[in-house]
């Protein structure tokens, strides 16, 4: 009886919606919301955001930002975020 009725339950809700793929441009947007307010993310958070398990250098390109490494967040790095205007 009990399978009974947890079938009848199961079978009554609706199907599951397939997740939303994930935005193209949340890259670009969180990067460009960076560098408008002059916010100053951690190697960690940057390096998620940009898709890369670690960051090297003092300053590197990508995407159309420059990054420049500027001091300290916490024990990590604080990078600078710059939108280059070729």
């Amino acid at each position: 009886m009990l399978q009974a009725l947890v079938a009848a339950i199961a079978h009554q809700q609706p199907p599951a919606s397939p997740p939303a793929p994930p935005n193209p441009l949340s890259r670009f947007e969180q990067l460009q919301a960076i560098a408008d307010n002059d916010w100053r993310p951690s190697t960690s958070k940057l390096a998620e955001i940009l898709g890369l398990s670690s960051l090297s250098g003092a300053t590197f390109e990508r995407y159309g930002f420059r990054f420049t490494r500027v001091g300290k967040n916490g024990a990590q790095s604080a990078w600078k975020v710059e939108k280059v205007n070729e």
